[in-house]
């Protein structure tokens, strides 16, 4: 159900987004939606974890 419906399960504030989107994609993860810089100075990236749920990590732009 999580999936078809794309809502986040949780929203976690990290000091390195980008190191943290590298080392997903080296582990093998899913990402679910690739880095982005928001309008409002933020880096996102959203990963899948193996049940299914979205995880949303954003930090500041540095």
């Amino acid at each position: 159900m999580q999936e078809r419906e794309e809502l986040l399960s949780a929203y976690v504030e990290v000091t390195d987004p980008e190191a943290l989107a590298h080392e997903v994609e080296e582990a093998g993860a899913e990402i679910h939606a690739p880095l982005r810089r928001t309008p409002w100075g933020t880096i996102e990236v959203i990963v899948r974890d193996p049940d299914g749920n979205l995880l949303l990590f954003r930090g500041a732009v540095q």
